[in-house]
């Protein structure tokens, strides 16, 4: 079970909300969750508005709660957070969530060729466009 409470509360009106639907004058929201009826105060769950409609979700929790089969995920995890004492791993759940900033694909090109991608994305309706 996910509670979500808006991140910007100077909105009148917003009290609890449960939803990221309950309030579209948000843009951003934080949540706890509940497994199993318990609350599970070791994670901590942000949801930013990315345009009209669309939602993503950052989730942090502790590096002993991943569920990884192969290994594979684990082994790039630097530190863990049982090495972490509590009140450090506090400090950053507590931390805001940045905002997501949308890029195109032209923003990824390196700026020397910005040139010859536009040339060939846009004349050559490579990636069709234009």
């Amino acid at each position: 079970t996910f509670c979500f409470q808006p991140l910007v509360s100077s909105i009148a009106g917003l009290g609890d909300t449960s939803s990221p639907t309950d309030c579209q004058e948000a843009e951003a929201y934080v949540a706890s969750v509940a497994i199993d009826g318990q609350l599970a105060h070791h994670w901590r769950f942000f949801q930013h508005q990315l345009g009209q409609g669309h939602w993503v979700t950052v989730a942090r929790g502790p590096t002993f709660d991943v569920v990884d089969r192969l290994g594979e995920f684990a082994s790039t995890l630097k530190v863990p957070t049982d090495s972490i004492p509590l009140q450090e791993w506090q400090v950053e759940l507590e931390r805001p969530s940045p905002p997501f900033e949308v890029l195109t694909v032209e923003d990824l090109v390196p700026e020397d060729l910005v040139m010859d991608f536009r040339r060939h994305a846009y004349t050559d309706n490579a990636f069709g466009l234009g």
